[in-house]
């Protein structure tokens, strides 16, 4: 299935990222959400290194600058997946979550209400499991 990687930059959403090209989906975007400080769902992570990790890894990067409060910004993310869906053909999307259950509950009604899958590969994982799996890839 084609992805969005909704991308940091960080540990977290690198790793599930690349847990997902080995599930064999392809990745059509690295989306890094610039929020209002003090954000619900999203934190900022390395925001003027992510065009540059992307590229790397040959990914187009895109970035999206949500407006604060709980509801709003997830609104304006679901409206702009929607229109990569199109856009891009993808069928779902891509987070680092791990512990967050407000973050994984929002992001899982997010792909329902726009018919797409949301894949979690490090959801639930023990603390330390993450870091230390980054540490091994090296």
């Amino acid at each position: 299935m084609r992805l969005v990687a909704l991308f940091t930059g960080g540990k977290d959403s690198t790793l599930a990222l690349e847990r997902a090209i080995e599930e064999g989906h392809s990745i059509a975007a690295c989306l890094t959400v610039v929020p209002e400080p003090n954000s619900w769902a999203f934190h900022e992570i390395c925001l003027d290194v992510t065009p540059l990790q992307a590229e790397a890894m040959g990914i187009p990067h895109l970035m999206l600058r949500v407006g604060g409060g709980k509801v709003r910004e997830i609104e304006e993310l679901g409206r702009h997946l929607a229109a990569l869906k199109d856009k891009l053909g993808v069928g779902g999307f891509v987070t680092g979550t791990i512990r967050s259950s407000y973050q994984k509950t929002r992001m899982d009604e997010l792909a329902a209400e726009l018919g797409m899958r949301h894949m979690a590969p490090n959801w639930g994982s023990p603390p330390g499991s993450v870091v230390r799996e980054v540490v091994r890839r090296g």
